[in-house]
């Protein structure tokens, strides 16, 4: 299998990272759960994502971007949290 090339003269705003393959497998059973289809997530990249963030802005690495579409969907996800009690 090829590995997949991008446009170099097109910056990306993401980059590949991998993790152990039991982990991707946990998240992928996660992701059959009612509770993550509750909370909005839909594929491994929202778990991964939202779990970084959650870990980085604990510690104050991470700040809330800007981005009015990425602010809704924290929000609403924090919401679902909350109404679950686990916020």
């Amino acid at each position: 299998m090829s590995e997949k090339k991008y446009p170099e003269d097109k910056p990306s705003k993401h980059l590949t990272i991998r993790i152990p393959k039991e982990m991707a497998e946990a998240v992928e059973e996660f992701l059959k759960t009612d509770y993550a289809k509750r909370m909005g997530y839909l594929y491994k990249v929202d778990v991964i994502t939202a779990a970084t963030r959650e870990l980085l802005e604990k510690y104050g690495f991470y700040k809330q971007p800007a981005s009015p579409s990425e602010s809704i969907l924290s929000k609403t996800r924090e919401k679902k949290k909350e109404e679950l009690g686990l916020g």
